[in-house]
């Protein structure tokens, strides 16, 4: 079979919670075409968090968000969107984001296992939330099974011609838009500790809080709650009010403000696997311990002293017919995709994340020698060549298209 691959490599598809290995470069996509998310624009609505799930968003009163706003470049925000989308993607490893800021949220949607249903339940849009005029970049949950469409990821806004993070949610402390423009927030640390509060975001990062409540243990009754009230937004309970209220009317106080969350109307992750590459749901992890690899169905095919240990594993969804391919150059066209023959060198099969399997490769120059392919549960098939990076010698894959 003859194969083209295009000149620039997808990234690391190294996916471990407890290996530690660095992402490969990314300038460029792997289409070979300059594509660009800057006049990509959604818009938030103020359709409240009790009515979201019944109603569609009021169009009359979504704002647009490029008004006033004409001259900015909303691609000085891509970088985000590219390494956010190409974890979550599963073509870059967790560890890429290792040298970013706010990216707890990556690590709780990385449970949905489905590659496919994990980009459907994210988001982002463009809105100024701090009042300087500049649009920020707002990264939230999209309406799906893991999510109501409210609760917001990251806001990013620019200093100096940079992307700069200056607000961050997660599953344990979540933050939401308002309609009056503040920021409502909700979390807990365990079942005697939990806080709610409303801030403006300024664009420094900086919070002027209006309330903020938040319950602690009373030390001298193992079952009580003490409840404290300030406007600081910090959870000290020798700088806060203690409030003589009943735990009824303190968790109806707590719950009024987030009366008037906002239904984000954002677009969705998936739309951006044509600019920075195809999911993928088969995970390799490179093995530099052998000891890490033991009890796991092991395939030796090569003869290579300086050989790796490459684990595969399905992620959400079984893989069929999969194939360890030995891949030959054949031609290189005159904008510098080349053209490859693929040979099987390995059939596993059909196979599940219940069975992961090791195969032996080795990199003895910069271009591919070894790729995979397998089919999805839909029957679509996907092909990958292994790649050494050149920046730090991480093994990555890039897209046989």
């Amino acid at each position: 079979m003859r194969i083209t691959l295009k000149k620039a490599a997808i990234a690391a598809l190294v996916l471990a919670l407890s290996l530690t290995v660095t992402g490969c470069d990314k300038d460029k996509d792997n289409s070979g075409t300059d594509l660009s998310i800057s006049d990509t624009v959604a818009s938030v609505s103020s359709t409240s968090a009790d009515d979201q799930n019944n109603a569609e968003p009021d169009k009359e009163n979504v704002d647009d968000q490029k008004t006033g706003t004409e001259e900015f470049d909303f691609s000085v925000y891509d970088e985000v969107l590219e390494y956010t989308y190409r974890v979550l993607a599963g073509i870059d490893s967790r560890d890429a984001l290792m040298e970013h800021e706010g990216t707890t949220w990556i690590n709780d949607m990385m449970y949905i296992e489905n590659v496919y249903e994990r980009l459907d339940s994210v988001g982002y849009l463009y809105k100024d939330v701090t009042g300087d005029n500049i649009p920020e970049l707002i990264i939230s949950g999209a309406p799906s099974e893991y999510s109501h469409g409210t609760n917001i990821f990251n806001i990013f806004t620019v200093k100096e011609g940079n992307p700069v993070l200056i607000d961050e949610g997660w599953s344990r402390s979540s933050i939401f838009l308002s309609d009056d423009g503040t920021i409502y927030t909700e979390g807990s640390s365990g079942a005697m500790n939990s806080c709610v509060g409303k801030y403006y975001l300024k664009s420094d990062g900086t919070k002027e809080w209006v309330d903020f409540f938040f319950t602690e243990g009373d030390p001298n009754n193992d079952y009580e709650l003490l409840q404290y009230h300030n406007k600081t937004g910090v959870w000290d309970t020798n700088s806060s009010e203690l409030l003589d209220e009943s735990n009824r009317d303190f968790w109806q106080n707590m719950s009024s403000l987030s009366d008037h969350i906002v239904f984000l109307e954002s677009t969705l992750y998936t739309t951006l696997s044509d600019i920075y590459g195809e999911p993928v749901d088969c995970v390799l992890y490179i093995f530099e311990d052998e000891g890490l690899s033991t009890g796991i169905e092991r395939y030796d095919t090569i003869d290579d002293p300086n050989s790796v240990d490459v684990r595969f594993v399905p992620m959400g969804t079984a893989v069929y017919d999969f194939k360890f391919l030995g891949l030959s150059l054949t031609d290189v066209d005159e904008n510098g995709n080349a053209t490859y023959e693929t040979t099987p060198i390995l059939e596993i099969g059909d196979t599940d994340k219940f069975t992961p399997f090791i195969i032996e490769a080795a990199f003895p120059g910069t271009l591919p020698s070894y790729g995979f392919s397998y089919l999805d549960e839909f029957g679509n098939l996907h092909e990958f060549a292994l790649i050494q990076s050149g920046k730090d010698g991480t093994i990555c894959v890039s897209t046989i298209k």
